[in-house]
């Protein structure tokens, strides 16, 4: 996956692109990296600050998504509240705030694979472009945070 179109092809897949242009994926496609990561590899860790905005969408492999909890007995543990698979993406949320904050989670590899990793300031500077794509992903973003939500008061992992 090292041309645009390469990535074009990939992101259409995505339900976060589907609905753009080929022309408009492959531009997203041109400031994009691939990211290769190991099991047990931290990519984010829970509190911390990222040095930049990204966007991570997951090419192959699998990670964890794991909030610390308070336990019953008031210890602090790590729980395991989301496997993420190919397709899957994290970062959003920094990205669309247009700042840095601290993670709300810590990522971490399970398997060895491989991700693509969108420059969040310069998907911003596309989404003003297209004002039209703006609507399009806040659609896909709410419906994803309707099903996080769903799977937090429900407990279960997905």
């Amino acid at each position: 996956m090292k041309t645009a179109k390469e990535r074009n092809l990939f992101l259409k897949n995505i339900d976060l692109f589907a609905n753009m242009t080929d022309d408009e994926r492959e531009l997203i496609g041109r400031f994009s990296r691939i990211q290769s990561f190991k099991p047990g590899q931290i990519i984010i860790k829970e509190d911390e600050h990222e040095e930049a905005l990204n966007l991570y969408i997951v090419i192959n492999g699998e990670l964890a998504m794991l909030k610390t909890v308070e336990t019953k007995e008031g210890e602090r543990v790590e729980k395991i509240f989301r496997y993420l698979k190919d397709g899957d993406y994290f970062g959003e949320i920094e990205v669309f705030v247009g700042e840095t904050l601290p993670a709300s989670a810590t990522i971490i590899g399970v398997t060895e694979g491989r991700m693509l990793v969108i420059d969040g300031k310069k998907f911003l500077t596309v989404l003003n472009k297209y004002p039209h794509l703006t609507i399009q992903v806040c659609g896909q973003f709410s419906r994803r945070m309707r099903e996080l939500n769903k799977a937090h008061v429900t407990g279960e992992v997905t």
